[in-house]
C-alpha cells in the first residue's frame, strides 16, 4: 500500500477489498498508516488474520 490517496475513503477501500477477496488478501502496508486510517474497524476484521514477514519465511527457509 502506497498511502491512501484521500483517507476519508480509506476504511471503504480496505473494506472493498475484504469483501472481493474470496480466497486469499495480501495487505501491504504500514500498520500504522492502516490503523490510523481505519482504527478499530479494521482491527476487528483483521483479527483472524495470519500475520507475514519476511524474515519468518527466510528463517523457515533456512532450516
Amino acid at each position: 500500500m502506497n498511502g491512501f490517496k484521500d483517507m476519508s475513503r480509506a476504511v471503504e477501500q480496505l473494506y472493498v477489498g475484504l469483501s472481493r477477496a474470496r480466497s486469499l488478501l495480501v495487505i501491504v502496508g504500514d500498520k500504522e498508516l492502516i490503523d490510523e486510517a481505519c482504527g478499530t474497524e479494521l482491527q476487528g476484521a483483521l483479527s483472524s488474520a495470519t500475520h507475514w514477514s519476511p524474515s519468518a519465511v527466510a528463517d523457515q527457509l533456512a532450516r
